[in-house]
């Protein structure tokens, strides 16, 4: 999959290393870029929040499409990427990129990752809806994350931009937790979510059973399954299924790789399973991806 690094170096032909580093990015949108990222959607193995300024688009998520207008957010995480279509040539929003690792590791994203990153990244619906004070604040926390990224002397302060970060992670969780568009979870089970997705993204390659992850976490199967579900509405095994589609669609686009290597690489028993995991998550075959 893209990860954030490959996508600003080959897609928004970034060039700086110091900006390619942080892991963090954030960028004006317009149409010409959002209809440009569509093709790239299946394979973006990074976060973004995207804040919509003017114009409209449409989101196709869970078999509905949702019609998205200025003053909303709408969220796409790994392995459950959203599509956009009939977008508005007048479109123009902000975007805030992160990469997954980002999340887990910095010291300072990690002191609020179980209050506001999970409800977060895990919305059922990944569709926040802004009133005009809280539509300000979050432009204005992206502006300055904008503005550190167009300063030099501002790039050799990584923790700040990882604070930045971190202060429009909050200010947003206290928007939807005011208005009500969540539901509280023991810090417990936030915990055990938050290890199992930090496994998933180092793991899924190899392990492809919810056994490994519970055994990692010193939880039973049953009960890890439980707080994935309570927390997300989504299942282990579907978790693991989108990371996996997600690399397989990746590998097939832009590798020479065989059908045959990529089912190894991807460590499914044989050529022959992987082409039946694709048909039953996309409904074609590997070389309808080609």
């Amino acid at each position: 999959m893209y990860n954030l690094k490959d996508f600003l170096r080959n897609f928004l032909e970034i060039q700086d290393i110091r900006i390619i580093s942080e892991e963090i990015y954030c960028v004006k949108t317009n149409f010409t870029i959002v209809s440009k990222t569509e093709c790239l959607r299946d394979t973006l193995g990074f976060y973004s929040f995207n804040l919509i300024r003017k114009g409209s688009c449409v989101l196709h998520y869970n078999g509905r499409d949702i019609l998205l207008k200025e003053k909303l957010i709408y969220i796409s995480s790994p392995g459950f990427p959203i599509s956009l279509s009939h977008i508005s040539e007048d479109y123009e929003g902000i975007s805030l990129l992160v990469e997954d690792k980002t999340l887990f590791e910095s010291p300072v994203a990690r002191k609020i990752l179980q209050s506001a990153f999970v409800p977060l990244i895990h919305l059922v619906d990944p569709v926040i809806a802004l009133t005009e004070p809280y539509f300000k604040q979050a432009e204005n926390d992206l502006l300055k994350i904008l503005n550190y990224l167009k300063n030099p002397i501002s790039l050799n302060n990584t923790e700040a931009l990882r604070f930045s970060f971190s202060l429009f992670l909050l200010d947003l969780f206290n928007y939807i937790e005011s208005a009500g568009i969540i539901k509280h979870s023991s810090i417990n089970s936030e915990k055990i979510f938050v290890a199992f997705i930090n496994l998933l993204i180092k793991h899924y390659i190899k392990e492809h059973q919810i056994g490994f992850y519970a055994k990692k976490l010193n939880v039973t199967t049953t009960y890890l399954s439980r707080v994935v579900k309570n927390l997300s509405n989504r299942t282990v095994k579907e978790y693991i299924n989108r990371m996996l589609l997600m690399e397989a669609i990746w590998l097939l686009k832009t590798t020479n790789l065989s059908i045959g290597e990529i089912a190894d690489r991807l460590n499914f028993a044989n050529q022959s399973s992987f082409c039946k995991f694709l048909k039953s998550m996309k409904g074609i075959s590997p070389k309808d991806i080609r």
